[in-house]
């Protein structure tokens, strides 16, 4: 142990960290100032477990039994707690418990520390602490004084200066104190050999040593002290601390007292403060009022008895004090020297020195006894800080290190070890810059320096090497400790490993910046730089990216796949951009770029094409090949906007632009963009007052039989007859009805439209006439349809057989296969309602589910019968769908007939119904009834 008792009780007076004791049970029987300053307790508080009401009481709630559980099981608990707030500011506060263990494995109490974690708080409560520790030392009555090693007396107290006027610059050495304290060279070599014994002596003395001693004050006054030397525990026997308590006026008084009366010169012959005289043949004590008066006690209530003195002695004190008389009396030679407590009248007790010396006859008996009892309460109280100051440095979770003033290790503490893996006997004595790691920023030194220099504190972060060079990172709070004339002496440091906090930190910063699967930018942070260029009015082009059929990718290999797919697509993006281009996944399959100070669009034409043409290329998905597109949508900045909400929206709105028009392009964005979307946006809204305003009708399109030119059934097509706009095409409001969810009423509206034409033609015209009814795939992914609304329901309520409607689907519909889509085909089917596959061929077709869901019609797309007359592909490609359709058991129907040549063709292939312009166009109700009725008879 290389630190002395009076450095830890420095150390622990001045810790920046409230530090504590506790007793087996958890109760508190000792704190720092700073842990009294931190709870804003007084030291009446401080014991015990009162100091619990500082905590907010929710949160002790959950903080007592866990406190409880610690204690219990003698275990170290680490908590954070919030206080009572102040001024309406809340504070929280770490409280670290360890066990001390003694040599026996046994828990003998606990020592810990409590630390503000509000970092403005702490710095300036430990300011606070370290002022009020200073003041206590500044402010004691008794003069103090350090000698350290090389004959270096290091401090004096402000008491010493004013008892005796010196100043530590007049006593540098112990050779100069002696010179001007003891200028007679006779009495000074006498006090040289006194002191001499009384040193050689002190390590074996269990009791204080006080000799006496005449000093001359710098004013040449001659003061007459007792002087009481404290060995420094582990450091050489040439440090020591001293203490000297004036007795100049008890040693006047004692002059006095030799020329009167015997007993006041055995009285001072016990050099005390509370002078006592004992007639050991009548029993009868003198007691002097100092020391009845400093209990608290009358003359009624101390009697001068020695029953009355036993009485207040502390009930474990009293066999001591005894046994002490006993062998005084007994032995000449054995001294009168003991300590003891005292009952003070409040309850509490007192710590006193008690000396005497007894008068024997010529036969050896004791007759008299005389000497004194001096308060030494705070010197006790003291002593019990430097042990528990030793037990905090030595149990302290908290590493502990202190250098000089050069930055030279001192001390250590066993946390400082098993944190860093330097044994102590391998870092004291070193540089501090030993721990020094590259991986600080280059100017943290001096930053430290200043700080220390302006605040005398400095708290933060910093990166720390280990033994094994591998470096941690550490949060630390350094000290300066000050000498009396306010220039650095040491410093003190106090730091814990926060390696893994600033690991997970860092995870969280990167989580919160990054997107997990692509590791690009995510789409906040993206906003954030987007922010920046704006501000910095720096021009950009900004990309939106979407990647076309990623969907189906994803529901058909599966959303592993759909992951490689959408990292393999981030890295093509990342390679066709330049270095200074930011790239981001926005979110889902939509990607975002911007190109940095763009001011020639060939470049961004260039790196567009680049995009395309990468994105496009094959993907190899764990063995499985896939083919995707992209969609781009472009804006520039300032050009096009200086807001960035509007930028996002322009580049939307480029982006639908290309999927528009064919996908696999890019699009820029024009003001004729925005000015469609204005439309799309007026549309919309007309939209939603259009049903109740009964602006839409029904129109219906014949379906004939090829083989005999009936009609045996018709399409229902949907028609917006708007106030202003005249005849809005469904192309142009169909989309945005499905955007807005009105598809759903508006469908249902069209499905009753139509079952109840359906009902009429089948009772006045054909009674297996047959009406097909368009349903979007938005109508199939929404709970909308209530169990009094569903379709079937209503056939049942208009007693329709549900063979009467046909629902026409699109290719698209059967790729998704979620729950939602099967059990709604599935109830059409229940009811009787036929399934008709509309458009196909140009979709995804996949055969496969031509079989997994029973499907009766096949409509061929106009596109294919179109080319019938000039195209051998589109010919053949009908006769195989006719063939296959009908293999399968399903009924083919060719839309866009327009020519009897293409209806002959159809003929010769099988085909079974016809529908187009060269039978009818769309018409009314009224119309259709006429034409059944001329055509069918």
């Amino acid at each position: 142990m290389k630190a002395s008792n009076m450095f830890f009780q420095t150390l622990v007076e001045h810790a920046p960290t409230g530090v504590f004791h506790c007793d087996e049970e958890g109760l508190i029987t000792y704190v720092n100032p700073s842990w009294l300053l931190l709870l804003d307790l007084d030291e009446s508080q401080a014991h015990g477990d009162v100091w619990f009401n500082v905590i907010a009481p929710d949160a002790f709630k959950a903080f007592q039994p866990l406190w409880l559980e610690c204690m219990d099981a003698q275990i170290g608990s680490h908590h954070e707690v919030p206080l009572n707030p102040q001024d309406d500011n809340p504070r929280h506060v770490r409280i670290d418990v360890n066990p001390i263990i003694d040599a026996n494995d046994s828990c003998i109490g606990y020592v810990g520390h409590v630390k503000d974690i509000t970092s403005r708080v702490a710095i300036e409560k430990q300011q606070a602490s370290n002022e009020l520790s200073l003041a206590l030392i500044e402010q004691s009555r008794i003069p103090c004084a350090i000698r350290e090693e090389n004959d270096r007396i290091s401090y004096i107290n402000p008491a010493f200066s004013q008892v005796f006027g010196y100043t530590l610059d007049d006593i540098g050495t112990t050779k100069q104190w002696y010179e001007k304290a003891y200028p007679n060279p006779k009495y000074r070599l006498k006090v040289e050999r006194y002191w001499q014994y009384y040193m050689q002596h002190l390590h074996q003395q269990h009791n204080i040593v006080t000799p006496e001693a005449h000093i001359t004050c710098k004013d040449g006054s001659i003061k007459t002290v007792l002087v009481s030397p404290s060995k420094l525990l582990g450091t050489s026997e040439d440090q020591y601390s001293i203490s000297f308590y004036d007795i100049s006026e008890l040693k006047l008084t004692q002059v006095a007292l030799e020329k009167s009366q015997e007993r006041f010169a055995l009285a001072v012959k016990g050099s005390g403060v509370g002078i006592w005289d004992w007639n050991i043949e009548t029993g009868h004590v003198f007691f002097a009022a100092e020391l009845k008066q400093e209990l608290g006690y009358t003359d009624d209530e101390l009697t001068n008895t020695v029953s009355s003195f036993y009485k207040y002695l502390h009930p474990m004190d009293k066999l001591k004090v005894k046994n002490a008389f006993n062998d005084h009396l007994s032995d000449k030679n054995t001294p009168y020297f003991t300590k003891y407590r005292m009952r003070h009248k409040n309850g509490d007790y007192h710590w006193y020195q008690g000396v005497g010396q007894s008068l024997k006859d010529e036969n050896g008996h004791a007759y008299r006894m005389a000497g004194s009892h001096t308060n030494i309460t705070q010197q006790m109280i003291n002593h019990e800080r430097l042990t528990l100051a030793q037990m905090v440095f030595d149990n302290s979770g908290e590493a502990i290190i202190t250098t000089d003033v050069d930055a030279v290790i001192q001390a250590t503490n066993p946390a400082f070890s098993n944190i860093t893996g330097f044994d102590q006997d391998e870092i004291i004595g070193e540089n501090i810059t030993r721990l020094r790691s590259k991986k600080n920023p280059v100017n943290i030194v001096s930053d430290i320096r200043k700080n220390l220099h302006d605040h005398d504190t400095w708290a933060g972060e910093i990166w720390c090497n280990k033994k094994d060079n591998n470096a941690i990172a550490i949060s630390i709070m350094i000290t300066v400790i000050k000498n009396d004339k306010g220039l650095p002496q040491r410093y003190i440091a106090l730091f814990t490993d926060v390696t893994e906090k600033k690991q997970n930190q860092e995870l969280i910063w990167k989580q919160a910046h990054y997107d997990e699967l692509t590791q690009l930018l995510n789409r906040t942070s993206f906003t954030k730089y987007i922010n920046s260029a704006i501000n910095s009015k720096h021009s950009f082009a900004l990309l939106f990216i979407d990647l076309d059929h990623f969907k189906h990718v994803n529901d058909t290999l599966g959303h592993n796949v759909g992951d490689e797919l959408l990292k393999q697509a981030s890295h093509r993006i990342k390679h066709c951009v330049r270095t200074s281009d930011i790239v981001s996944r926005f979110g889902g399959d939509e990607f975002t770029v911007v190109l940095s100070g763009v001011l020639n669009e060939s470049i961004i034409h260039r790196i567009c094409s680049q995009i395309i043409n990468s994105l496009s290329t094959p993907y190899d998905l764990y063995g499985e090949a896939a083919y995707i597109s992209a969609s781009i949508g472009v804006t520039q900045y300032p050009a096009d906007s200086q807001d960035i909400e509007e930028l996002y929206k322009y580049a939307d709105q480029a982006m639908y632009d290309a999927k528009r028009n064919g996908r696999n392009r890019y699009s820029f964005f024009t003001q004729e963009l925005q000015i469609a979307a204005n439309k799309h946006r007026e549309i919309a809204s007309d939209l939603r007052c259009a049903l109740k305003n009964n602006e839409f009708i029904v129109l219906y399109q014949p379906i004939v039989n090829l083989i005999d030119n009936r009609v045996h059934k018709a399409e229902a097509l949907l028609r917006w007859h708007h106030p202003v706009r005249g005849l809005v095409p469904p192309s142009e409001f169909i989309p945005i009805a499905e955007e807005t969810g009105l598809i759903h009423k508006i469908g249902d509206w069209v499905f009753k439209q139509a079952a109840m034409q359906a009902k009429v033609l089948r009772k006045h015209y054909a009674s297996d006439f047959q009406i097909s009814i368009n349903k979007s795939p938005i109508q199939f992914h929404s709970d909308y349809v209530n169990g009094h609304e569903q379709w079937s329901h209503f056939l049942a309520t208009i007693n329709l057989d549900g063979s009467a409607i046909a629902v026409e689907i699109t290719e698209g519909l059967l790729l998704d296969s979620t729950a939602m889509v099967k059990e709604k085909l599935i109830d059409f089917q229940k009811s009787g309602m036929a399934i008709s596959l509309d458009d196909f061929g140009t979709g995804y077709s996949a055969l496969s589910y031509l079989k997994k869901f029973d499907i009766d019609f096949i409509k061929i797309d106009r596109s294919f019968v179109m080319n019938l007359e000039n195209d051998s592909y589109d010919r053949i490609l009908c006769e195989t769908i006719i063939s296959m359709a009908h293999k399968l058991g399903m009924k083919v129907i060719a839309e866009g007939i327009e020519t009897a040549h293409q209806k002959q063709i159809l003929i010769d292939a099988g085909c079974d119904y016809g529908q187009g312009y060269l039978f009818s166009k769309p018409i009314t109700a009224n119309q259709l009834r006429e034409l059944i009725g001329e055509r069918n008879n």
